[in-house]
């Protein structure tokens, strides 16, 4: 599945005559398309570029009819991606169609290629210098597994080793679980910074964005927490807001994460058509580990008020 895929309003069919060849770069500069009005004559070729997986789809041109284009990727259209081969004289404006584009709820995805087709980009005018699919795929994958290995792994098992066990060098130990899921963190937060950028997705655009970034930064302060805890509990032997603040906050890290991890592989889906296989898996474990994270949690407060 393209990352971009364009839906055409109408059909266009091979005419018969030939023409110009009209390139078009779709996402090389952002979610626009360069140009986003396009003049063609019958017998006239339109060459869209996707970005940044060096695809090229070529459309006939057979009449000179308006033909209002949008980008199907979800939150793309409503972020002004659109465009239109031979715009009308009056009536009808691209300007008209971004402003209603942006209230658009959703966006229909064509269920194949239709008006026209795709064709090796080395056998057009199209130069292309961005990262291949097989590269793209693969910071996709580490993202996904240094995450997982992070939040799904690491995290819960330094977070319930202080509730499950005790030996004197309990803390270190605690301390060292945690800052290793910090360690699988930080690459693969930028991972998928760079995967944003490369593919010029909107940060505001998608939950994924937004929630993981929030996730990383509370995961950056979780240790300073944790220090401040560790060193009033060793002066006063008690727990202190300090505390409880540490683990709260760890807590929610956690919550956060599990949900963000769907999120992510939903979003991969929606681009890739790739990861429906993957989402169920996903949802099974986490919910096991999270069933786990709770139960021992219970487990512990109920033994402590006994």
């Amino acid at each position: 599945m393209l990352l971009v895929a364009s839906a055409l309003t109408s059909s266009l069919f091979a005419a018969g005559v030939v023409g110009k060849t009209i390139s078009v770069d779709v996402g090389k500069d952002g979610l626009v398309y360069d140009p986003d009005t396009i003049v063609a004559a019958v017998g006239d070729q339109v060459q869209f570029a996707f970005y940044p997986l060096s695809q090229v789809f070529a459309v006939d041109i057979n009449d000179t009819n308006p033909v209002w284009l949008y980008c199907a990727q979800v939150g793309h259209c409503q972020a002004g991606m659109v465009a239109v081969i031979n715009p009308p004289s009056g009536g009808d404006t691209l300007a008209a169609f971004k402003a209603n584009a942006k209230n658009a709820m959703g966006g229909a995805v064509p269920g194949g290629v239709t008006g026209g087709s795709f064709v090796a980009p080395g056998s057009v005018a199209i130069t292309y210098s961005g990262p291949s699919p097989q590269k793209l795929r693969a910071v996709r994958i580490a993202h996904c597994v240094l995450m997982t290995l992070s939040f799904l792994v690491l995290l819960p098992l330094g977070a319930l080793s202080t509730r499950v066990f005790n030996f004197p060098s309990l803390a270190v130990s605690h301390a060292t679980a945690q800052l290793a899921s910090l360690t699988l963190v930080l690459p693969g937060f930028a991972l998928g910074i760079y995967f944003l950028k490369t593919t010029h997705q909107s940060y505001g655009s998608q939950p994924h964005f937004i929630l993981g970034t929030t996730v990383v930064a509370m995961l950056l302060l979780q240790p300073i927490f944790g220090f401040i805890h560790h060193s009033l509990f060793q002066k006063l032997g008690r727990k202190t807001f300090a505390s409880y603040l540490h683990i709260w906050w760890g807590r929610v890290i956690f919550i956060l994460a599990l949900t963000n991890g769907a999120l992510g592989l939903k979003l991969a889906n929606s681009m890739f058509g790739d990861q429906k296989q993957a989402i169920i898996p996903y949802s099974v474990v986490a919910g096991i580990v999270g069933v786990l994270y709770i139960a021992v949690l219970v487990q512990v407060e109920m033994k402590g008020k006994t």
